[in-house]
């Protein structure tokens, strides 16, 4: 178990790492496209929300553990905690995140991802609750939060692809050939 502690707490300095240097880039990034800064803050907000609970939630077995109870419980009840704050956190950053896509700047393929690695944590942490099959719970738990970093940095890349979009230069195909006539 000391092992799989050890990976929580790598996966949990990974996601505060993801929202520091995301509130660095924000910090110094400046928009003046409509509704770009308020895009920016809304996925600001939804990287912090999702490092903060990637963080408590990675820590949260190691705590459990030490009051001496089961294994299987320690797994199972941080799962349950895992639920708790995704029933309270989701629905307000796809809230958040509907309404940034008003202002036209909503990344599409971004938002499959999330929602797709939504549904593979709370997958996961469903079974580290059930325990199914039986003596997986480290396991799933730790997938479910390793889908949960995966989320947040999705969110940490379309942050700082937007601050730095206006600053890029400009990409373009290069023009096809064109055929010279033999004269």
């Amino acid at each position: 178990m000391i092992a799989t502690f050890d990976t929580l707490i790598a996966i949990a300095q990974i996601a505060a790492t993801f929202a520091g240097f995301g509130a660095v880039a924000t910090a110094f990034g400046s928009r003046d496209q409509a509704g770009a800064v308020r895009v920016d803050a809304g996925r600001m907000m939804n990287l912090i929300i999702m490092s903060l609970s990637c963080i408590s939630i990675a820590v949260l077995p190691a705590v459990i553990g030490q009051f001496d109870i089961a294994e299987r419980w320690v797994w199972g009840s941080a799962a349950a905690a895992y639920l708790l704050v995704a029933s309270i956190a989701m629905p307000a950053v796809l809230l958040r995140t509907r309404q940034m896509g008003r202002h036209g700047l909503l990344s599409v393929p971004a938002l499959v991802a999330g929602v797709a690695l939504g549904v593979v944590g709370i997958t996961a942490m469903l079974l580290t609750l059930f325990d199914f099959p039986t003596g997986i719970g480290a396991a799933a738990y730790t997938a479910g939060l390793f889908a949960m970093l995966c989320n947040t940095l999705v969110l940490f890349y379309v942050l700082v692809r937007s601050l730095l979009q206006p600053y890029a230069p400009d990409v373009q195909q290069p023009a096809p050939p064109t055929e010279r006539s033999a004269d």
